[in-house]
């Protein structure tokens, strides 16, 4: 009988020691010796473009050659869409991702991908959003490798689509077309309440 109380007191001992040792570990900076807000994310799950799956992570540069990581978002939720310049419906909601953008941008992260292998001249992306006051960040999806971040690892087929992904890496809705200025509406309070 004493044996088998050595031997369960040795197992909870061990366990404790790995419950208290994760928790250090979980409290510590990132290594890179930046805080945890400019770290990249870690979602726990399967990677799929659905909701309640995590958000298949990925690096765009922006027009001005910045890159942009979607897991990079320092504790906040992220609004994606997927578009184009030649796009009706696309072009009808921009102003209301504008409005969006202008109010929560400091509660919300905004990356809106440009779809620029659908594009026929990618340099007139950024006369457009020159010309129409777009100040959200806007990332490029070029064809590379025979593939796309919206097409292949979002399996999109038509654009415009709208991902919103949690502070966690999972996504929480999936918009396909285009949204109406009161979906918007609705949704950014939502997402001010997180």
């Amino acid at each position: 009988m004493k044996g088998k109380n050595l031997i369960i007191f040795c197992v909870l001992l061990v366990l404790v020691g790995i419950a208290v040792w994760t928790g250090i570990e979980d409290r510590q900076a990132p290594a890179s010796g930046g805080t945890k807000t400019d770290a990249a994310i870690q979602c726990k799950g399967e990677s799929r473009p659905e909701e309640g799956y995590c958000a298949p992570n990925f690096t765009l540069r922006t027009i001005d050659g910045k890159e942009i990581e979607l897991y990079r978002n320092q504790g906040k939720p992220t609004i994606i869409n997927f578009w184009a310049t030649w796009c009706p419906p696309c072009k009808k909601e921009m102003p209301y991702f504008q409005k969006a953008y202008d109010q929560y941008k400091d509660k919300v992260n905004f990356i809106m991908v440009n779809e620029t292998s659908q594009e026929k001249d990618e340099t007139k992306i950024k006369p457009f959003l020159d010309k129409h006051g777009y100040t959200f960040p806007v990332v490029l999806d070029p064809l590379e490798n025979k593939r796309t971040v919206g097409f292949d690892q979002y399996g999109l087929y038509g654009i415009p689509a709208t991902y919103v992904v949690g502070a966690d890496g999972k996504i929480q809705y999936r918009f396909i077309g285009g949204m109406e200025e009161e979906q918007m509406a609705m949704l950014m309070q939502e997402l001010s309440r997180w």
